[in-house]
């Protein structure tokens, strides 16, 4: 269970996530109405083609489960028949999987409901709020009945995508085995807001800081919580600086810890051992002992829960108090830049060089997206530790450091584009007034 905070002025929202299979979702008895104010449906079919490539490549190459994305809820109604959530986002295209093949037994029971005890009548999983038409569309075409979705094209243009795919690309395919898969291993993120939300405040706060839980920071949560609260913040802030590919690291790591004045990003380097890559910025082990100090003294007198790892080191604390900012004493002067590598695709490469240390085997592929797989299979299959998950992070920050050191990428100069190499750190004090 994963308890987030978002912040939109003097508004706290809190927020439940929960990893959950389609049997767990069946075997809760959670049930969805997409409420009047939703759009019906608006994937495309190439939006559709590669969520049923990536479940069917998972499938093929025997993973063990495959995360997908965030699907947003608020809890209505809960009683002895199950717990009814208007879905804000998310899930329509599954269930339609499961509509289109309904004759597999795992499908069925994720598209309905049925309890013997009270007859043959079979509550759908997804009701449609006012939109009677589309509920009839949806009840006949669960009976195996011909229909016209005549209110929502789009709906029946992704039904024809779905029925077309597996006898386009797949016609051999295990239906039941695949099905099984969809079923049992597919994993989404269901994050629940508490019942009497202002809906209007919500969107507001969700376009403003974004919702996606992005898979990176699934894995920053899963390998935070082998760390004990002393240790957790300052790798935390580690793994922070060095995700955002957009800047270099250590201004990244000045605006982190701008809440702390005591630390100082400029002490960590000078020109001269900065050119020869000697520079204490390029150690992770100079880098934690720097932020031990203020860190030590932050508010660590309770444990960091998941929700606070996951809105990283500059949470719910940094606006606990009304207190202004310190005044910042150092001036940071950078072009922003373009990696040619994604956060995902260094966490990888890094991997690889720590399995490489600990002479372990390589990597069999590299993929921005089954970064969870991969982790789950080489780094977390026989229980990870926290002194492992300590190296890899200090590792993490060292191959982060000489990627901006030494890797071309594209630095926006304001004029234009260019490929460049850039150098060490640019955090200068600022002079005196």
């Amino acid at each position: 269970m994963d308890h987030r905070r978002l912040y939109s002025g003097a508004v706290v929202m809190t927020l439940r996530s929960r990893l959950l299979t389609l049997q767990d979702i069946d075997e809760h008895r959670y049930f969805f109405t997409v409420p009047l104010y939703q759009r019906l449906y608006v994937w495309s079919e190439d939006q559709i083609d590669t969520l049923l490539e990536d479940v069917l490549a998972a499938y093929q190459q025997g993973e063990e489960m495959l995360y997908l994305g965030t699907t947003l809820v608020v809890e209505r109604e809960s009683n002895e028949t199950g717990t009814t959530f208007d879905l804000i986002d998310g899930q329509h295209t599954l269930w339609m999987m499961s509509l289109v093949w309904r004759e597999q037994e795992a499908m069925q029971r994720f598209l309905y409901h049925q309890d013997s005890s009270k007859g043959p009548a079979k509550r759908p999983r997804i009701t449609f709020a006012i939109r009677q038409d589309i509920n009839t569309f949806f009840a006949e075409r669960i009976e195996g009945k011909e229909s016209r979705c005549v209110g929502s094209p789009p709906i029946e243009d992704a039904l024809a995508t779905l029925e077309s795919f597996v006898e386009a690309r797949e016609p051999g395919l295990d239906l039941p085995r695949f099905t099984r898969f969809l079923f049992e291993k597919v994993k989404l993120v269901l994050t629940q807001v508490p019942p009497h939300t202002d809906l209007n405040k919500l969107f507001e706060v969700i376009n403003h800081r974004g919702l996606q839980l992005q898979h990176h920071q699934i894995l920053k949560a899963r390998l935070l919580s082998w760390l004990d609260t002393t240790e957790r913040q300052r790798y935390a802030l580690l793994w922070e600086a060095c995700a955002d590919m957009g800047r270099y690291v250590e201004k990244n790591l000045k605006d982190l810890t701008q809440d702390n004045p005591s630390f100082k990003v400029s002490a960590l380097y000078e020109d001269k051992a900065g050119a020869e890559g000697r520079e204490d910025l390029a150690s992770a082990e100079k880098v934690l002992e720097a932020l031990a100090g203020p860190q030590a003294t932050a508010e660590e007198d309770e444990p960091l829960s998941l929700a606070a790892i996951l809105e990283g080191p500059t949470g719910s604390r940094q606006n606990k108090d009304s207190a202004p900012p310190a005044v910042d004493d150092e001036h940071y002067e950078s072009d922003e830049v373009r990696s040619i590598i994604s956060f995902p695709l260094l966490l990888q490469h890094t991997l690889r060089i720590w399995l490489q240390r600990q002479g372990k085997a390589d990597l069999p592929r590299i993929l921005d997206k089954e970064l969870l797989r991969l982790f789950d299979a080489h780094f977390l299959q026989e229980g990870a530790s926290g002194a492992q998950v300590k190296s890899f992070i200090e590792l993490l920050w060292e191959i982060r450091y000489c990627f901006d050191q030494s890797v071309i990428k594209w630095v926006n100069t304001g004029e234009e584009e260019r490929q460049l190499i850039c150098g060490y750190g640019k955090v200068q004090a600022r002079p005196a007034a």
